[in-house]
């Protein structure tokens, strides 16, 4: 038999619909099993009492945007299923066709234990298996009064006709069949085809062979670029797997061409190794980028306009990882050494007819995952620290922030320094993680944080770390069961799983995964918004701050690093959409877009 829901609440914002988390009204042939929609920056839990608006998706051009269907029956199920059919454009014949849709089920795992202490424990919503897998395994059960997710992502073409576009998708409970109304708002933005948050996070080949499939360079492959479809860059190319370690130096800098081709791509580690006392092998380095240079020298005579330098950083996490006071004398010798290696061969013949790729070289970076204290400044002569990657909690502050803008306008050394951040097992929240029981509106506005703060990229040290420590020691884990990837820590390391489970050709992707491809897409949104303003500037004669107008987003949803109280998922994309509204007006209604920014701008 077949039933229908009736429309929930909508209300107009920013003049587009936007969802309302209100009672979902519901007629009498499915009273007793709620059908809610959820945002993509909330996690509902299996036991919480949750009750949510109309499907509807706030979207651009190029963007893939997710949400979230959850299900809570008044009876037990036995299998689930949903499928979506066309949705189509409002006065208009475009379609947004199926195929453009990803559904998942929403696997939970118990989280026994609160990362942070102030977490609610129970279980959570993280893995996202193809609902197809999924039922595959008779796994697409659900029990009387829990919760059941479905995530759905759609794939806006890049040419996809503007408006907004309506549609149902069919969700299957056992027998019955229930049409679920869905809207999507597709705004007119395109998405740069370069990916501009710059990322570093690493892909462990020997725990894919391990709980997937051996981590051969085609497979390796297929977990590079599921990463990359998450606007995530890792640290290693496939073929070349790990950093510590030595590589044709020739040979490496042939696969460097062609990876950096890929404008999802942000950034590379360079291999490097050790000379045997816990420092780096300078000969080594400049065998790499002596390579490099040589390569990027070849391609512009073949008329090619690449820069093989820009992307490129080092990262010794093997020699002086998160390093202590003890070890400071090793990061300046390391430092040392490398400053010395780039400044040979900037200076070598090699390059004498191409000064921008000597700058390039000049500026390339060192990233050391520590906080900015001045034991590290360094200099040319006695190195340091070049790039500063502290956890997320050393933003916090104003006088914290300002002695990062402070190094990286620092002129103490040949080619400057940055600064990066990254997170692990601390901090916690309230601080911004990854971590399973963390607020996920906070995770997506990561990136709206590191744009705001200049912060010029982040590492992450793994992605599928699916043993588990315990009393310092690396010991047999089961992600699908245990949370605990650290004592006392839930999913760090662990943003994917192995697909073998489920019969899935590459990893399982998480809500977490989703979410901070989510973040990445809003940075391009802010990317944008500061770009037209500048261009608006300089076409009008205009003096606009683009910080100064972009504050008016953040301050709404955040202070500091940490949610702003009381804001909520609603008020996350009512910004959003008034933020993806001022975008669409400076890019094709300048006039309206300079009324708007006036608003902003007192």
């Amino acid at each position: 038999m077949k039933k229908y829901l009736k429309n929930a609440i909508a209300i107009i914002t920013c003049g587009v619909l936007i969802f309302v988390i209100a009672a979902c009204t519901q007629n009498a042939e499915t009273q007793g099993t709620k059908i809610s929609f959820c945002s993509a920056s909330k996690t509902v839990m299996r036991d919480e009492n949750y009750s949510g608006g109309d499907f509807i998706l706030n979207t651009f051009k190029g963007d893939v945007e997710g949400g979230q269907i959850i299900i809570n029956p008044d009876k037990d199920v036995n299998k689930f299923n949903f499928k979506v059919k066309d949705l189509s454009l409002d006065g208009g014949d475009a379609k947004l066709s199926a195929d453009l849709f990803e559904v998942y089920a929403e696997r939970y795992i118990n989280v026994y234990q609160s990362t942070s202490g102030n977490t609610y424990t129970g279980w959570y919503p993280d893995a996202l298996v193809p609902i197809k897998n999924y039922a595959a395994k008779r796994d697409n059960k659900i029990s009387k009064g829990d919760n059941q997710g479905i995530w759905i992502n759609v794939n806006i073409p890049q040419n996809a006709v503007p408006g907004t576009y309506k549609g149902t998708g069919e969700l299957t409970l056992d027998d019955e069949t229930i049409e679920v109304p869905m809207t999507v708002n597709v705004y007119d933005i395109d998405m740069p085809d370069e990916v501009h948050a710059v990322t570093s996070y690493y892909i462990n080949p020997q725990m894919i062979s391990k709980f997937d499939k051996p981590a051969t360079d085609e497979y390796h492959s297929v977990y590079y670029e599921f990463a990359l479809s998450k606007r995530v860059t890792p640290i290693c190319f496939p073929d070349f797997p790990g950093v510590n370690q030595k590589y044709d130096a020739a040979e490496y800098a042939d696969a460097v061409a062609e990876y950096v081709k890929d404008l999802r791509i942000t950034s590379y580690a360079l291999p490097y190794v050790g000379d045997g006392s816990g420092v780096v092998d300078q000969s080594y380095c400049e065998e790499i980028l002596s390579a490099l240079a040589e390569k990027n020298v070849e391609l512009i005579q073949k008329g090619e306009n690449v820069d093989l330098f820009k992307k490129a950083h080092f990262y010794l996490g093997a020699l002086i990882d998160e390093p202590v006071p003890e070890k400071y004398d090793r990061v300046r010798e390391c430092d040392l050494r490398i400053q010395k290696a780039k400044l040979k061969i900037a200076a070598s013949e090699i390059l004498e007819d191409y000064p921008e790729l000597q700058e390039s070289v000049k500026k390339l970076k060192h990233v050391v995952t520590c906080k900015i204290t001045s034991q590290l400044y360094g200099t040319d002569e006695v190195g340091g620290v070049q790039t500063w990657c502290p956890t997320t909690d050393h933003f916090s502050g104003e006088k914290a922030r300002a002695l990062a803008i402070e190094r990286m306008n620092s002129s103490d050394r040949t080619g400057g320094e940055g600064v990066w951040w990254y997170g692990c097992c601390f901090p916690v929240n309230p601080y911004p993680t990854y971590h399973i029981d963390d607020d996920y509106l906070t995770m997506r506005l990561m990136k709206w944080m590191q744009y705001d703060y200049k912060i010029q990229g982040s590492i992450y040290w793994e992605l599928n770390y699916w043993d588990k420590q315990v009393n310092n020691k690396q010991v047999s884990g089961n992600p699908w069961e245990d949370p605990l990837s650290f004592e006392g820590c839930n999913g760090d390391g662990r943003l994917i799983y192995p697909g073998a489970k489920y019969a899935v050709n590459g990893p399982i992707s998480t809500l977490r995964m989703e979410g901070i491809r989510e973040s990445a897409e809003d940075y391009e949104l802010l990317w944008l918004a500061e770009k037209g303003i500048e261009s608006i500037n300089e076409e009008f004669g205009k003096n606009y701050d683009p910080d100064k107008i972009l504050k008016k987003f953040y301050s709404r949803l955040y202070n500091d690093v940490f949610l702003k109280d009381g804001v909520t998922v609603v008020e996350f994309e009512n910004v959003r959409c008034e933020l993806m509204e001022l975008v669409v007006k400076i890019y094709r209604d300048k006039s309206s877009a300079i009324s708007l920014i006036d608003n902003y701008n007192v």
